[in-house]
């Protein structure tokens, strides 16, 4: 596609949108839907994180035509308000292997929580296991299956459980440093099983660390809380054929080696949160990385944004405020 964009539709979500949205075929007409999530402050305080309106669990669920029509919806609409988040517990995918797209989301019901499976097309009620309190969900394939069907849900931080399609619990585990907002998976060792990273470990299919790196600590973000990774990405980017681990540690863009977690090299920053990685600049050799950063003086004073395009050594390409 080339020119500039252009405005396909514009629809009101007023009462149940959300900046928790996903994309998926849901009725299987070869087109997608949009599925808005609306979550509230989890039940449990401490998942506030210090105070943030961040961590949260889905309360309804809604799935929509493009046009505006909406499917249908589960859950009492939460209205208009301040549903701001890191992220929310959910995805749209094929999750069972059987052709057809089902809604997995975390919820909460009677002071406890819940890992939920709903039929894509009609949102009916497929399944559910109780759960921590959980505010993340990924999904990833650590039985080797050739897709993603196993689900990793994990609070702010920690524990981690992961679970298969017929959501039985595979393993969990309390504790994995520097677990953050959320993991990325790569088959690191060609097994066609996925590695997990989880903060600054690489974690093998059966839960057991193959490498962990808490000497990083000083280059996560802590913000009076405990120390943690914001965003991890596997990428080759120096395009070698061996894959980084892109550490958006909260402080520092931390890039190690996936396989082994040898260093590679270090941005600084303040408060790096984002990085996204691309051919921005076709003519330069490997991948380039645009950072964004929420500037920080001291330890809270917020003085600011700024965003880098960083090449694939670590180098700055440039900068904007």
């Amino acid at each position: 596609m080339t020119g500039p964009f252009r405005l396909a539709n514009e629809v009101d979500t007023t009462g149940f949108g959300d900046t928790g949205m996903r994309l998926g075929d849901l009725d299987g007409d070869g087109e997608l839907e949009a599925v808005f999530f609306q979550a509230r402050d989890c039940h449990i305080p401490r998942m506030s994180a210090g105070g943030y309106r961040h961590e949260k669990q889905v309360h309804c669920v809604t799935a929509m035509k493009l046009d505006g029509d909406v499917m249908w919806q589960e859950g009492a609409p939460l209205g208009t308000g301040h549903w701001a988040m890191h992220d929310v517990a959910a995805a749209v995918s094929d999750i069972d292997g059987d052709g057809k797209t089902e809604i997995v989301y975390v919820t909460e019901r009677d002071g406890r929580s819940y890992l939920r499976i709903l039929e894509g097309d009609r949102g009916y009620y497929r399944r559910e296991v109780e759960t921590g309190p959980n505010c993340v969900l990924q999904l990833c394939d650590i039985r080797g299956l050739g897709a993603r069907r196993d689900i990793l849900v994990s609070t702010f931080v920690n524990p981690i459980y992961i679970y298969d399609d017929d959501l039985n619990c595979l393993w969990n585990c309390h504790f994995y440093g520097g677990a953050g907002h959320s993991h990325d998976f790569y088959d690191i060792d060609g097994d066609g099983k996925e590695e997990a990273f989880i903060g600054y470990c690489c974690v093998r299919a059966d839960g057991l660390k193959v490498w962990w790196r808490p000497d990083l600590e000083p280059h996560l973000e802590e913000m009076t809380r405990a120390p943690h990774v914001d965003h991890l990405h596997v990428h080759d980017i120096d395009e070698d054929g061996r894959p980084e681990l892109l550490m958006v540690a909260g402080k520092d863009l931390v890039v190690l080696n996936a396989a082994t977690g040898e260093d590679r090299w270090i941005f600084e920053g303040t408060h790096i949160q984002t990085c996204a990685v691309g051919n921005f600049l076709p003519e330069m050799d490997g991948k380039q990385l645009f950072v964004t950063e929420r500037r920080l003086h001291g330890d809270q004073a917020h003085i600011g944004f700024r965003a880098y395009l960083v090449d694939c050594n670590g180098n700055e390409i440039w900068r904007m405020e």
